[in-house]
């Protein structure tokens, strides 16, 4: 009997150290204003606990201070870290203000807090334990600190009502099953830093239509999305090196598509050079195919089966075009290629397997034609056409009325092949098309820089690009005001036109305060040659003054949104013609800072401080430009504008 009283006794003890093990732990050191603390090791910053044994009983909205008392001994203490399963199963909390101290926040720290509506991560935030926030059903939307390179398995796992998130723009790592079930969210774009995705990310997100890859994206797990996402409707593949799936079954687009048909639009970022194996194989409700004239090789079975395409683009800078890459493609109808040069270009001879290469008309550069007709596979295509530039209605010569045909195009009145209304060749069909066949037409030398017509009353137009830049996401160059050279260090030791402070200005100064010696000069605007514009771009460029930056933001609608893959803020005329100003930050000293806003330099100094100048602000709220000045040696970027003729 003493043996079998012994042997329960010893199971009874195992079984309440296992279920002690499991238990979260519930001692802290002290607590203040109804919040448990334990003192870490350093003895001077503090970490946010638990505060019963079992059932926490947080509730409404709770604030959790930068710095706390222990009225016990006496100390301050800094708090900077959340406990794991510190609010664990705290259904009744409807909010949480974090401090501006927290550096860590813990597993499962917030996890299913179902009455949580809203939450503000700061800055200072490092690491985010695995499902910190899964089974918050009531958080609507977060913004992740930008700092953030990972996010955990199950950080946001059935966050129902989560329908918009920001990411962080320096995250490496997005982990398995991280918005796994979030069947409210709609949109997502994944930043370019992201390197990997793993299983399950998002599936289950019954309403995702439309998601962005980022521009470093290496691995991709087979599983992300599973035939869940049966909404999934458009891709942007912003990836610029990535080779290729093993075969179509790793490919995770084809994993949902196979299952629902449902991608519709798979678009290609400017910057992609390689087109991925398998990429869009057998996604028969696409209808046609535009390829960025960056790319410089078209994969395996890239567009195979695709069965509803009917036209293709293929780029001059296309040197690879790999084997079946549009085989299957049974109802093209038109093909337009702008490679030059035939024999720098390997085209597999499978490449056009079962198209209809009898009906199907293959559009080549003036000049090409017995090229295509003598190179298989080209040669394969009865009805080779050479295309003429800026014929946009394909009529085999340009007049006034492909400027009706482009026209139409930009108003969304006609559906013209976008490479023939691309007369500029920048990717794009915009207002700059219109100028370029207007000069073809007339016989002028074409513009060399792009601009857009936004219908504003004095007539300005504005760059599409920043100077220095090669696409309209693009940051560009940075100046500092008055330099028309971008350099490796910004402040007043080696800004131009001072001695080394703000008090030693030698040119553009009002005020004698801040002149060398006393100087003053009354410039309140650059001159030519020392504008960033009219100096890098020359003809009519100019940075914009106060005047017509003020007639941008009050005559235009702006929205904040992304550009490949890039935020930056959307300015939209009266004429329905747009502009995209992407965040760029500022430049001082060697560092690149505040690179969540753009800032833009104006060409006008600041009255009675003549050590600084206007700049355009745009950011996510607002786009602003009084009262928003910076100071002379900062560096920031130039938009050029210039006046209708």
């Amino acid at each position: 009997m003493k043996t079998k009283l012994h042997t329960i006794n010893q199971r009874v003890l195992m079984l309440s150290l296992l279920l002690a093990a499991a238990l979260p732990v519930s001692a802290y050191d002290f607590m203040a204003n109804g919040i448990a603390y334990n003192i870490n090791e350093d003895g001077k910053t503090v970490t946010v606990t638990q505060n019963v044994q079992y059932y926490p009983n947080y509730s409404g909205d709770i604030v959790i201070p930068s710095a706390v008392y222990n009225s016990n001994n006496g100390v301050h203490y800094s708090v900077t870290e959340i406990d794991r399963l510190a609010f664990y199963a705290c259904r009744e909390m409807t909010s949480v203000n974090l401090p501006s101290t927290l550096v860590q926040i813990g597993q499962s720290a917030f996890s299913y807090c179902s009455g949580l509506g809203e939450i503000a991560i700061p800055a200072s935030v490092q690491t985010i334990g695995q499902g910190a926030f899964q089974g918050c059903t009531s958080l609507v939307s977060i913004e992740l600190p930008s700092n953030l390179t990972e996010l955990n398995n199950n950080l946001f796992m059935s966050c129902s009502s989560l329908s918009v998130v920001r990411l962080p723009q320096y995250l490496k790592h997005i982990h398995s099953c991280v918005f796994d079930g979030c069947s409210s969210l709609t949109k997502i774009i994944i930043p370019d830093s992201v390197e990997s995705i793993g299983n399950d990310a998002f599936r289950n997100c019954f309403n995702l239509e439309e998601i962005t890859m980022g521009e470093s994206l290496k691995n991709i797990d087979r599983e992300v999305f599973t035939s869940s996402c049966s909404n999934l409707r458009h891709i942007k593949w912003n990836t610029v090196d990535f080779q290729g799936f093993d075969n179509e079954d790793y490919n995770p687009f084809h994993i949902v598509n196979f299952v629902n048909n449902c991608i519709t639009n798979f678009e290609f970022g400017r910057k992609v050079k390689t087109i991925p194996d398998y990429i869009c194989r057998q996604f028969t409700a696409l209808t046609s195919i535009s390829i960025p004239n960056s790319v410089t090789k078209i994969g395996k079975e890239a567009f195979a089966v695709c069965t509803g395409v009917t036209t293709i683009n293929i780029p001059g800078a296309v040197t690879e075009i790999g084997e079946s890459a549009f085989e299957g493609c049974s109802q093209l109808t038109s093909i337009f290629s702008s490679i030059n040069d035939l024999h720098s270009t390997t085209c597999d001879v499978s490449a056009f397997n079962q198209a209809n290469t009898s009906t199907c008309t293959l559009y080549v550069p003036k000049g090409t034609l017995s090229n295509y007709q003598t190179t298989a596979p080209w040669s394969e295509f009865l009805n080779i056409v050479e295309l003429e530039p800026g014929d946009t209605n394909l009529d085999g010569t340009v007049t006034s009325a492909d400027i009706t045909t482009l026209y139409d195009q930009l108003l969304g009145a006609y559906n013209a092949a976008t490479i023939t209304c691309d007369v500029n060749g920048d990717g794009l069909v915009t207002a700059a098309d219109v100028t370029t066949l207007y000069n073809i037409i007339l016989g002028n030398e074409p513009e060399s820089h792009e601009w857009v017509d936004l219908g504003l009353p004095s007539g300005t137009l504005w760059a599409t690009m920043n100077i220095g830049a090669s696409s309209p996401e693009e940051c560009g160059d940075y100046f500092a005001w008055g330099e028309t050279t971008p350099k490796s260090v910004y402040d007043w030791t080696t800004y131009s036109w001072s001695k080394g402070s703000v008090s030693t200005l030698t040119k553009y100064c009002e005020n004698s305060s801040f002149g060398f010696n006393g100087f003053v000069d009354y410039k309140t605007e650059l001159d030519p040659e020392d504008d960033a514009a009219a100096a890098n771009w020359g003809g009519e460029w100019r940075m914009p003054s106060v005047e017509q930056v003020q007639e941008l933001v009050e005559n235009c609608s702006g929205q904040w949104t992304t550009l490949n893959g890039v935020y930056g803020r959307l300015f939209t005329g009266s004429n329905g013609a747009t502009l995209f100003l992407p965040v760029t930050g500022e430049r001082y000293g060697s560092e690149l800072k505040y690179t969540n806003d753009g800032m833009y330099w104006l060409r006008t100094l600041k009255p009675t401080y003549s050590w600084s100048a206007y700049h355009l602000y745009v950011g996510s709220w607002t786009a602003n430009w009084y009262d928003d000045w910076y100071y002379r040696s900062t560096g920031l970027t130039v938009r050029a504008v210039r006046v209708s003729q």
